[in-house]
C-alpha cells in the first residue's frame, strides 16, 4: 500500500471523514508491506498484509448480521466485491490494457484509479507501466485471490490491493478518484461512483447494457465515447 494512500481513505464502518492513520512495521519504497490502518474515531483497525489492505474487519462491527454459516459473515449493507476473472474482449491482453489506459485518459492525468470487478485487476500492473504517475486500486474478495494476479514485487510499481471492501460502502474519500473502471451492470455501484469520482474523473463501463446507458446519460457524467464494448464518460 502506498503510504500516502491512507490520506484518501475513510473508515468504511463509521463513515467518518477524518481519514485513516497508517502504522507500518515493514516498508519498501514508501509502500507499507506489513502494518495496519486505524480509524481515529471508532478505533477499528484494518491489517495490511503483504501490501494488501484487509477491510473485512467491518464484519465484526455494526454492519454485520447475526448468524454465520461456513465461516463467511453476511453483510447487511451489501455483498463483498467479487473476485477477479479474465476479461473477454476481442483484443489481445496487451491491447486490452492499452485501450483501457486510453479510455481512462491516463496519458494526461495523475491520482488514483479504481479497477472494480472480475478481470479488470489483471490489468493493474501493466497500467502502472503505461502511466507511472497513477496509483491503481484493486478490490478482491479474499487475500488468497490477490496472490495469483499480483506478486509482492509488482506491488511497489503502484498497485494497491484491497480485500473485503463492500460494494455499497467504498473506503475512498468523497471526490478522491480520478478514474473508475468496472463491468456492467452498474446501477448498484452508481451512488458510490458519483460520490468518489472527482471533478473531471473518467468513468469506464465495460460491456454496457442499454439500461446502463440510459441511467448513465441521466447522471453527472458527460459521454466521451460509446460502443457495444465500452461506455466512457467524464465527471462534470
Amino acid at each position: 500500500m502506498f503510504l500516502e494512500l491512507a490520506e484518501a481513505l475513510d473508515c468504511p464502518s463509521c463513515r467518518s471523514s477524518v481519514g485513516l492513520v497508517a502504522f507500518a512495521t515493514e516498508t519498501q519504497d514508501r509502500r507499507v508491506i506489513q502494518g495496519w490502518l486505524g480509524c481515529p474515531l471508532c478505533e477499528l483497525e484494518f491489517p495490511i498484509d503483504g501490501g494488501s489492505i484487509d477491510f473485512s474487519g467491518i464484519a465484526g462491527s455494526s454492519v454485520a448480521t447475526e448468524g454465520e454459516s461456513d465461516g463467511n459473515v453476511p453483510f447487511e449493507s451489501g455483498d463483498r466485491i467479487s473476485p477477479t476473472a479474465p476479461l473477454q474482449w476481442a483484443e489481445s491482453p496487451s491491447d486490452q490494457v492499452v485501450r483501457l489506459a486510453a479510455m481512462l485518459g491516463l496519458g494526461d492525468r495523475d491520482g488514483m484509479v479504481l479497477l472494480l470487478g472480475p478481470g479488470l485487476s489483471s490489468s493493474a500492473v501493466q497500467l502502472t507501466k503505461l502511466a507511472e504517475q497513477i496509483e491503481v486500486l484493486c478490490c478482491f474478495d479474499s487475500r488468497k485471490s490477490v496472490e495469483s494476479p499480483i506478486t509482492l514485487e509488482e506491488l511497489v510499481t503502484g498497485v494497491n490491493p484491497m480485500v473485503g471492501a463492500l460494494v455499497s460502502s467504498w473506503p475512498f474519500r468523497t471526490g478522491s478518484l480520478s478514474g473508475i473502471a468496472l463491468l456492467s451492470p452498474v446501477v448498484s455501484d452508481l451512488p458510490e461512483v458519483e460520490r468518489c469520482a472527482g471533478p473531471g474523473a473518467r468513468f469506464v463501463v465495460i460491456n454496457p447494457t442499454e439500461d446502463d446507458v440510459v441511467v448513465l446519460e441521466e447522471r453527472g457524467f458527460t459521454r466521451v465515447a460509446y460502443d457495444s464494448s465500452a461506455w466512457v464518460g467524464e465527471r462534470d
